[in-house]
């Protein structure tokens, strides 16, 4: 039995037809046409049929309109055939063979209900999104005001034990096997994330929901972050800092002191962002 028949990749496309085709190429070198993948395309003015030529396992579901990275996906999963799922973002590259060991782990430790991988940036090293703790007030505060580098806590924003197979408590959406019939029953991804956020969201309902999540330190792709959205775009900024501020809202608005320092936190890298980001248009 072909194992791999039973997976089924989720893309959300905005305006990344030539990133999301390099993806699908590298796809492609490592598997033949044995994974399904399921495309929902949030700008229907793009035509993404031509990428059937490339790999011809693909289902495109076209939106009316850009409904955001989380609803797609839900969209996508419920439309899934496959028993586990690949969240997988446009801007990925596959640099190795790692889905049978991630659907083999799933299947032999069946309190597991999603597995993450060793993540790399353009230049190799490792994206330090691969692997999170749960965010907490302080180390999230040392984070937002990059102090984390100089402050160690005996639990950091990051868990940096990248060499290790281990329980996980938050996994990367960049390139994230999860079982569809986990995903489904706690609801999928809180969709008034819109984009950003939304990975840290799930794993946390995951467990908090009973399931399991572990980290398996095999390199799978390079993430080159952003192919939807400009680097230094102020709709990125934008949202990136509205997904940290529903964040805290949803988690830490019990306690009237955090949530007025890191919304506070929030609103002032916001402005820092801005600033950059404009002077980034002006000059380059």
């Amino acid at each position: 039995m072909n194992i791999l028949k039973d997976i089924s990749i989720i893309f959300i496309n905005y305006n990344s037809k030539e990133v999301l085709k390099r993806s699908i190429i590298s796809i492609k070198k490592f598997y033949d046409e044995e994974l399904g993948i399921i495309i929902f395309n949030n700008s229907k003015k793009e035509d993404l049929n031509e990428l059937k030529d490339i790999y011809k396992n693909i289902k495109i579901i076209v939106s009316d309109k850009n409904v955001g990275f989380t609803k797609g996906c839900n969209i996508g999963v419920k439309n899934a055939n496959g028993k586990y799922v690949l969240l997988l973002n446009p801007d990925v590259i596959f640099i190795n063979d790692f889905l049978k060991d991630g659907v083999e782990f799933l299947e032999n430790n069946r309190d597991v209900s999603a597995v993450g991988f060793k993540i790399l940036n353009p230049d190799k090293s490792i994206q330090k999104e691969s692997l999170r703790n749960t965010p907490t007030p302080l180390n999230t505060l040392l984070r937002f005001l990059g102090l984390d580098k100089f402050i160690k806590l005996s639990k950091p924003y990051y868990d940096e034990n990248y060499e290790k197979v281990h329980e996980a408590e938050i996994l990367s959406g960049a390139c994230m096997l999860i079982k569809k019939e986990a995903f489904l029953d706690i609801g999928g991804f809180d969709e008034s994330f819109f984009l950003y956020g939304d990975d840290i969201d799930l794993c946390i309902r995951l467990r908090k929901n009973g399931y399991k999540l572990y980290y398996l330190p095999i390199e799978s792709v390079i993430h080159y972050k952003g192919g939807s959205l400009n680097k230094f775009s102020l709709k990125r900024v934008y949202l990136s800092h509205r997904a940290m501020f529903l964040f805290i809202k949803k988690y830490y608005s019990k306690n009237p002191l955090f949530f007025f320092i890191l919304s506070l936190g929030v609103f002032i890298r916001f402005l820092i962002f801005v600033f950059i980001s404009l002077i980034t248009y002006i000059f380059m």
